[in-house]
Order: C-alpha cells, then sequence, then structure tokens
C-alpha cells in the first residue's frame, strides 16, 4: 500500500535529540524523521551511532530531551501509543524460574489475547518440546526465540526489532523473514541489523551516520 493510504506515519521523529548523559552530548542530535505503515525500514550505522537509542526513544522509555516522537499519532510515552506498538530488544528479559508457557501466557495477558495463539507460533519456530522448561534451562537460541514472541503478539501497526535473527537457527530465521513480510504489508516495520539477509528487501534503508549527527534517509 502507498504512504498516501495511511495519512499518519506510524512513527514520527520531529526535531529530536536525545541521549544519557548530558556531558557525554547527545547521541541522536535534531532528527526529523517518518515511518509509514505499509513499509519496511531497514536503520543501520556502525556501532555507537545511535540505533539501539532511536529505538528506546521510539519505546517511549528513554525520554527525548528536545523534540516529540509520536506513535500513531500519539506521544511515545503514552498508553495509547504502547497498544499499537510492539519493541523487540536484542537482550532478552525472561523470568529465570518462570517456564515458557508461563511467560508466553503472561505476555497474551497482558495484551488480552489468547494464549492459544502464541502457543501457535511458539510450535512453528519449533519450541514446543521446551514449553515446560524454566528460562534458565533454555538453550542462548530458545531462549531468543521466546523472547522474540513475546514482545510481537497481539495486533500492532509498528514494530521495532532490534538485531532479531541473533542466535536464531536458520529456520527459525526463515519463519522470522517470513513474518517480516507479511507485517510489512500493512504495519511499519523498523528492522536494526548490521547484516541483511537476502530474503529482506527494505523499502529504504536509513543510516544514522556519525555519533550525534543528523539522520540521513537513502
Amino acid at each position: 500500500m502507498s504512504e498516501s493510504s495511511y495519512p499518519t506515519p506510524a512513527l514520527e521523529f520531529r526535531g529530536v535529540t536525545a541521549g544519557y548523559r548530558s556531558d557525554r552530548g547527545p547521541v541522536l542530535n535534531d532528527v526529523t524523521l517518518a515511518f509509514a505503515k505499509g513499509t519496511l525500514t531497514h536503520l543501520g550505522g556502525g556501532n555507537g551511532t545511535g540505533k539501539t537509542t532511536l529505538l528506546e526513544v521510539s519505546s517511549g522509555y528513554l525520554h527525548p530531551w528536545s523534540g516529540t516522537v509520536l506513535v500513531n499519532g500519539h506521544d511515545a510515552r503514552t498508553p495509547a501509543a504502547r497498544a499499537s506498538r510492539r519493541v523487540c530488544r536484542t537482550q532478552p528479559a525472561l523470568y529465570p524460574n518462570m517456564t515458557a508457557d508461563e511467560h508466553l501466557e503472561f505476555a497474551s495477558r497482558c495484551i488480552g489475547r489468547p494464549v492459544e495463539e502464541a502457543l501457535a507460533r511458539a510450535e512453528r519456530y519449533g519450541l514446543e518440546p521446551w514449553l515446560q522448561h524454566e528460562a534458565k534451562e533454555l538453550s542462548t537460541g530458545n531462549a531468543r526465540k521466546l523472547w522474540l514472541l513475546m514482545c510481537t503478539l497481539g495486533a500492532f501497526d509498528l514494530i521495532l526489532l532490534d538485531e532479531p535473527m541473533n542466535g536464531l537457527d536458520a529456520s527459525a530465521c526463515a519463519i522470522l523473514e517470513g513474518e517480516i513480510e507479511l507485517w510489512r504489508v500493512t504495519k511499519a516495520v523498523v528492522l536494526v541489523a548490521h547484516h541483511l539477509s537476502s530474503a529482506i528487501g527494505p523499502d529504504r534503508s536509513v543510516d544514522l551516520g556519525h555519533r550525534g549527527h543528523t539522520v540521513v534517509a537513502n
């Protein structure tokens, strides 16, 4: 679908400057950028250029020093923004003593969706034999599969994925690539990745350039 079909961007940055410590200067500097529904954007740039920072500001967790971040027209820090946004960070944050299926039930309840939807996806990702295992017993790859599923459940308009292929086996990567292709039809997909699979062709790439510099979109 064309961008004109969706007048309100799923994610919009208006003059955003953000960082973590004022004595070290901004990581993002005066960023103005929009992400339309129905597009897949590859977010690139070297280490320390602000890719993860952009995701954290989009998540509403990190507040910008100046400027505005909007999700579907709502401030990124509001419940309305949270309902239509999904963020999958690089590092899983699982409860060590909870089983995999307990994690999926918890995540499903949080968004008001039946756990059966999550379990069906878990089966496709090859997690079914490990559902009764506690998170601390899972391999790195299975923990990452569980984390990915928890972060991408339900209905949403915007999804931000930070190096989601890391640690996944070839079969899981292929399944995720297929899901990304489905999501990009109607949602805004923002993918952080140093290296893109040949199976993924983004609609555009955004290079964050050097630390503190304004975003450049190609």
